[in-house]
């Protein structure tokens, strides 16, 4: 039975000197980065293995270039995304062991490399593709304690420092030499963040003093141990699930996916915040941890294959003559001449790095949830049927059980006994727990999951399902005290669109306007139901892309009216004079009349995307290529019911947007699969007339699927996402793109006026610049006051 305990003796920060300190762990998954023989013994476990004789031995070289070496799991097309903006995304290579780098591109053509935040470039070459298949434009320029108690004040060893002169001396150096764009970027990116979805990993890195947490809205936040100031930074437009910090150095590794297809793993120098390399995968990863020292980075996946192995450069090493299965953790010694791979199966394999051979293999507890490693590398923790169960490494001897409810570990690699969180009787309170101790119930402030746990320097910090970290520590009667790390009063924009050079930004039940950055946003239209708006005559629309909501409309100062009741949520809203077009999610396309509400035109076909109607007779709409026309764009008579393919291949066209300055000009983006994934922005002259001599042209070009790239065309110029990384302005008239400073968080959408470029983001803030110069003026957030 677990007992009380009157002072929190909990989470004693064991003083280890005689082994390696640096492992890492990923979060909720744990997969730390090595096994030992116990501390006293001065040798892990997998270093003892190496000095042994091997049992199987491959002659195969490094790079495993034969095609019977290749890591069968990772992806081997060579047009996955890239970028040639190598300060954020370096270009994708093709290794020879099969690994792919996936850097998320940017649309431009051979531009010269920008740090984060730096301003735009000009690229006038005329290339149509790079040898590496990178985006570009298609006619375009080219933590202790002395007694080993948590301190009540969170106080730090006899070894700590200043954190707070080191993190000045840190900002201070990485913003010498950098123009104002990447200052101002960088010292917005000193925020805090409550993550969207909820809290995904969190990851100690006792070498800079600090720890990651990381969100399934693709944010990443640094916490110096000290002061916990908060540093934030967009990785990704997908769900991150791991991360695993640098024993070494201020990198980070993070796995992002999207659940079904996309499985991706890059790495971060987080003091530039520039993406190193990435690697994409067939298969989902199940374990990401380092080697000791930081030389080998191992992603255990799904697959037969079981584990990749990367070296500092992201070039994948060929270690084992065969694939040693599913692996759920793996790790190195100190001095990391061998390898140790845990499997569901319950088989421990020890392997020989450096001569690619097994040395010896182990059978122990199998199907343990969520391994990690402890007491200097030489114990595996994991959880199975109801406890705790601890494992010797170096023999696979099962050496304890803890009975538990459910275990959430929170370790790190030098403590002895397990350390993890523990649902209640109630199913709201929550208990931390080490070995055969348990602290008193605790509950949240703010009821949610606890997903992520870490123990961090003289604590433990949890994150939770609502995206907040928590920082536990104990009163003098043990009781938890939790303190809120990631307060966020901000509310987030939901959309912008622009009328008379204005901007107008709907946020949660309102609809602000703001004619500049001087400007403070002022309310005209309250009570709005709906997470879209669109100009319509002296007014707007307000509608939902998420959920079946009526179609709503207002001018300033009114409140919203009903005009039409969809029976699902739609895809797009777009309105041409008094007509409004509004694509159903299943049921296509309707015509309303817009001050009625009538329908006066239907077009009922499955997979519409986009509709905007190009005149009196024609509506032009964008799809996917599934039923009897597999042309992914088509014009509709609107009098005679008319379908008319137009000559532009791919398998999906979307996003379409036409102007009022360019008669039949329109953009939209279209999604090629049949070679590889490619997403190109496409500008289009539409002959109404004569619909088969209606022109089509690439503008940019992604190498890889971008479903959620968005456009704004103003008919002499394309603003996109495309490329998930900064925003890039195509000029249609001089065939040139430029790529714009991007700021903390990702730009989600944009539009222009003849002074401003205005981007809402990822969370939810507004980023202004300057038109002319493409500078970036201003970041804004809302809140409450």
């Amino acid at each position: 039975m677990s007992r009380p305990f009157k002072r929190f003796l909990l989470l004693p920060l064991f003083v280890c000197l005689l082994a390696s300190v640096g492992a890492q762990t990923t979060g909720n998954a744990g997969t730390p980065a090595a096994v030992s023989e116990p501390a006293a013994a001065g040798t892990t476990a997998a270093d003892a293995q190496a000095q042994q004789g091997t049992s199987e031995t491959s002659d195969t070289s490094d790079n495993g270039a034969a095609a019977g070496e290749q890591q069968t799991d990772t992806n081997i097309d060579s047009q996955s995304p890239a970028a040639p903006n190598t300060a954020e995304n370096p270009a994708e290579e093709s290794d020879g062991a099969g690994a792919v780098s996936a850097s998320d591109g940017t649309p431009s053509d051979e531009i010269a490399p920008d740090t984060p935040g730096s301003a735009g470039t000009d690229n006038t070459v005329n290339e149509k593709h790079n040898s590496n298949g990178n985006v570009q434009g298609n006619a375009v320029n080219k933590d202790h304690s002395k007694n080993g108690h948590i301190p009540e004040n969170g106080a730090e060893t006899e070894a700590s420092f200043d954190e707070g002169e080191a993190d000045a001396a840190l900002q201070k150096n990485r913003l010498q030499g950098q123009d104002l764009s990447v200052r101002n970027s960088l010292e917005r990116s000193l925020i805090t963040h409550r993550f969207e979805g909820g809290v995904a990993a969190i990851a100690d890195s006792s070498v800079t003093r600090s720890f990651f947490a990381a969100g399934k809205d693709g944010f990443i936040t640094r916490f110096s141990y000290r002061t916990m100031k908060p540093e934030t930074w967009q990785v990704s437009t997908m769900p991150i699930k791991r991360i695993a910090a640098h024993p070494k150095k201020a990198l980070i590794a993070v796995y992002e996916t999207d659940g079904f297809s996309i499985h991706k793993i890059s790495l971060w120098d987080w003091q530039t915040k520039k993406q190193l390399y990435a690697k994409r995968f067939t298969s989902s990863v199940l374990s990401l941890s380092w080697s000791a020292q930081g030389t080998y980075l191992f992603i255990g996946t799904a697959s037969t294959e079981g584990i990749t192995v990367l070296d500092a450069n992201g070039n994948v090493k060929k270690v084992y003559p065969r694939p040693p299965g599913i692996v759920l953790l793996a790790a190195t010694g100190p001095s990391e001449k061998s390898i140790v791979t845990y499997g569901e199966t319950g088989r421990l394999v020890y392997a020989d790095i450096a001569k690619k051979s097994i040395l010896t293999q182990y059978e122990t507890e199998d199907r343990l949830e969520n391994p990690e490693l402890i007491k200097n590398y030489t114990q595996i923790i994991g959880y199975k049927n109801g406890n705790v169960v601890v494992v010797k490494a170096a023999s696979g001897e099962v050496l304890e059980n803890y009975p538990a409810r459910s275990a959430l570990f929170a370790g790190k690699i030098t403590d002895s006994l397990p350390v993890w969180i523990e649902k209640g009787e109630s199913g709201r309170t929550w208990y931390l727990c080490q070995g055969d101790k348990k602290s008193p119930a605790f509950s949240l402030p703010h009821p949610a999951d606890i997903t992520a746990a870490r123990h961090v320097d003289a604590a433990v910090v949890i994150g939770t399902d609502d995206g907040r970290l928590y920082r536990l520590t104990q009163n003098k009667d043990a009781e938890i005290l939790l303190t809120e790390l990631n307060i966020d009063v901000s509310i987030p924009i939901r959309d912008i669109c622009t009328k008379d050079s204005k901007i107008y930004m709907l946020s949660g039940s309102t609809l602000y306007a703001s004619a500049s950055t001087a400007d403070k946003p002022e309310p005209v239209i309250q009570s709005v139901s709906g997470d879209r708006c669109t100009v319509y005559g002296n007014g707007f629309l307000f509608w939902s892309a998420e959920k079946n909501a009526p179609l709503y409309y207002a001018e300033e100062g009114q409140t919203p009216v009903v005009l039409y009741r969809p029976r699902e949520r739609l895809n797009s809203v777009s309105v041409y004079n008094d007509t409004i077009a509004a694509v159903r999610a299943f049921s296509g396309l309707v015509l309303l009349d817009g001050k009625s509400g009538k329908q006066l035109f239907t077009y009922q076909a499955a997979g519409l995307q986009d509709a905007v109607q190009v005149d009196d007779t024609f509506v032009l709409i964008t799809k996917s290529t599934g039923g009897v026309i597999r042309q992914p764009i088509l014009l509709i008579n609107i009098k005679t019911g008319e379908t008319i393919p137009l000559n532009m291949d791919g398998d999906i066209a979307f996003s379409v947007q036409g102007n009022n300055k360019v008669a039949n000009t329109f953009s939209c983006f279209r999604l090629k699969t049949e070679k590889s994934e490619q997403t190109d922005l496409m500008t289009m002259k539409l002959d109404t007339a004569y619909p088969a001599r209606s022109s089509f042209a690439a503008a940019l070009s992604y190498s890889d699927e971008d479903l959620q790239a968005s456009l704004y065309d103003d008919g002499y110029a394309v603003l996109t996402t495309l490329g998930k990384n900064q925003l890039t302005y195509y000029d249609k008239r001089r065939r040139s793109s430029r790529q714009l400073p991007r700021d903390y968080a990702l730009p989600r959408k944009a539009l222009m006026t003849e002074t401003y470029i205005v981007s809402v983001n990822y969370d939810g803030s507004l980023s202004w610049f300057n038109r002319r110069t493409m500078q970036l003026l201003q970041y804004k957030t809302f809140t409450e006051n």
